[in-house]
Order: C-alpha cells, then sequence, then structure tokens
C-alpha cells in the first residue's frame, strides 16, 4: 500500500515544502500552467469558479504516480483607461499564493466589448518565467468572453503571438465563457489551434423545482440554451416552448447572468424568486487537460479520482504541518 506515500509526496511538491527525491525514486515530470484570465466586469462568476475549485483541481492533478511537479501562475487582463491593464502573478508551487493570488482578482471594468487580449497573452507567453527544462510541459488556459482590440496602436496581434506558443510548445486552451461572439470565438479558436490546443465552450447548468413539482435544466453553452423539463427539450429560437417553460429569452455576457434570465424567463411573468442552483464545467475542462499533459510525460491517474475524494485539503494540510 504505497498510495499515502505518493499522496504526501505529491502535495509537499505542489506546496514547495518537498526536500529532494532519493535517487531510487522516479522523476517527477514538470509542468507550468497559467491561467490567462479576462479580469472584467462579466467575468466575475467565471474567476469565482476557479477560486473556488482550485483546491479540488490541484488534489485531483497531484494525485499521479509519478506525482507531477507543478507550478501555477496568472495573468489578468483587462483594458486600456482601466485599474491596469494586465497584472502577473509569477509561477510558484506555492498554492496557498497561488490561491491568495486569484482572491486578489476582481473582475471589474472593460466598458466596450473588445477588451486587451492581444496584450494579455503577449505577457502570458513571454514574462512568466516559462521552465525551460527538457521534457517539461507548458500549458496556458486562456478564459475569455470578448474578442480582443484590433484597434489600438502599438499593440500586440494574437495571431503572432499564437505562432510564438506554437514555436516554443506552450499549449494554449481557449475557453470561451458565455457572452462571446462569432468573431471572438473565431480569435480563441485559431489562437488554441495554432498552439496545439483545444477550444471549448464554458458550460453552464441551472436547476430548479418548477410550481408542479418537476425540475426544470437551463444550460448556456455558447449562444445556444436548452430548456429540459421532463421528456420535454426546448432550444431558444426554436418558437413556442413546451408548457411550464415560459417564453423568449434575455440575452448578456456572462453564463449565470443568462441562467438567471433564462430561468426568470421559464418561470413565468410575475413568479415567486425559486431556488437555483448553478454550476459550470471549468473545473473539469482545466483539470482534464492537466491530467492529459501529465500522462503525456509519463503521469498515471488510475483510481487517482477516488483518492482525491478521500483525502480533504484540511486532512492534506495537517499532513504538510507534520
Amino acid at each position: 500500500m504505497q498510495r499515502p506515500i505518493a499522496v504526501l509526496t505529491s502535495i509537499l511538491l505542489l506546496a514547495g515544502t518537498g526536500s529532494s527525491l532519493p535517487a531510487q525514486q522516479e522523476p517527477h515530470p514538470r509542468i507550468d500552467v497559467v491561467f490567462l484570465l479576462d479580469a472584467t466586469g462579466s467575468m466575475g462568476d467565471e474567476i469565482a469558479v476557479i477560486k473556488e475549485k482550485m483546491r479540488e483541481m490541484i488534489s485531483a492533478i497531484a494525485l499521479g504516480e509519478p506525482s507531477p511537479d507543478v507550478r501555477f501562475g496568472i495573468v489578468a487582463y483587462r483594458d486600456r483607461g482601466d485599474e491596469y491593464v494586465t497584472r502577473r502573478y509569477p509561477l510558484t508551487r506555492d498554492i496557498d499564493q497561488t490561491v491568495a493570488d486569484l482572491r486578489d482578482i476582481e473582475a471589474t471594468g472593460g466598458g466596450d466589448y473588445p477588451e486587451s487580449l492581444n496584450e494579455g497573452l503577449h505577457v502570458a507567453l513571454h514574462d512568466m518565467a516559462w521552465n525551460r527544462t527538457e521534457g517539461a510541459a507548458h500549458l496556458v488556459f486562456l478564459i475569455a468572453d470578448a474578442p480582443p482590440h484590433m484597434d489600438y496602436a502599438q499593440d500586440f496581434d494574437y495571431r503572432d503571438e499564437a505562432d510564438f506558443a506554437a514555436r516554443e510548445g506552450i499549449v494554449i486552451h481557449a475557453i470561451g465563457a458565455s457572452g462571446l461572439d462569432e468573431e471572438g470565438e473565431g480569435v480563441l479558436r485559431h489562437v488554441a489551434a495554432t498552439a496545439q490546443g483545444e477550444f471549448q465552450w464554458l458550460a453552464y447548468e441551472s436547476r430548479y423545482v418548477a410550481d408542479d413539482g418537476e425540475e426544470v435544466i437551463v444550460r448556456v453553452e455558447g449562444r445556444d440554451i436548452v430548456y429540459t423539463k421532463g421528456d420535454s427539450t426546448w432550444e431558444a429560437g426554436d418558437g413556442p416552448p413546451p408548457d411550464g417553460l415560459g417564453g423568449g429569452l434575455i440575452r448578456t455576457r456572462g453564463g449565470p447572468e443568462a441562467l438567471d434570465d433564462a430561468t426568470a424567463e421559464a418561470a413565468g411573468e410575475g413568479a415567486p424568486p425559486v431556488e437555483v442552483t448553478t454550476s459550470t464545467n471549468l473545473e473539469d475542462l482545466i483539470t482534464s487537460a492537466i491530467q492529459e499533459a501529465a500522462e503525456g510525460t509519463g503521469v498515471d491517474y488510475e483510481g487517482a479520482s477516488s483518492a482525491v475524494e478521500a483525502i480533504s485539503w484540511g486532512r492534506v494540510k495537517a499532513l504538510i504541518a507534520r
């Protein structure tokens, strides 16, 4: 039963408190992960998910065999005229520091629709002190709901930055949040495809119980919104909805806001507030992509999911403190 030792070793490595490994142990694959976050006002809920789920993602990534040596960094970007255009948080193994850095990021600003994505991408690729050890994996998660400004003088260009990433072996996964238009989707798809990554939509799911006792599910993924109640499914824009799913839809930037509007419409005009639970697939998109990169360096995650469920973060912190 070697698993508890592997778990402790992996967490120590991630927290930056582990001592040098004995010569007979396997080397720990090195992975650098940078979150490139649109930190303007419409992205508050998406950033909140990362803040809330960061520890769970760390645990899921750590519990491989051999455990990967992972550093996390953050680049937040807004737009010209805001408090800042970019803010950089260096790569670190200190997970408590990463969590603190995430807490420091507030979603505000960005008065017009396009943002300074070009500059944010440049900083993430050029200014993050990537680990250049042979065999190290490099990942960027670009999470945005708006295209870049292409009308700024003396700016960078996402196409040049994506080409640079491809040459340097930095994989960019682009995640489109609700509100991203076709232009922005095209930009994110180009960046991901050029830099050997994937473009995926962030999906939001809201559930509530209607007056008749049946559960209603509202799912927003990209520009598609689907209502489900019992055996009835209706996509926004398909014409009159089935009974109990309400009328039109108010589209807004920001997935949970769109879900709120959709839920209100589904409940019907004048209906009393209902208790709604909302979730996204953001944690799964990030964790699975990092685990896939780790597996490419020889990490095995068989049985890791059950181990994550069995170990609380509090217990991990207690083990570190011993």
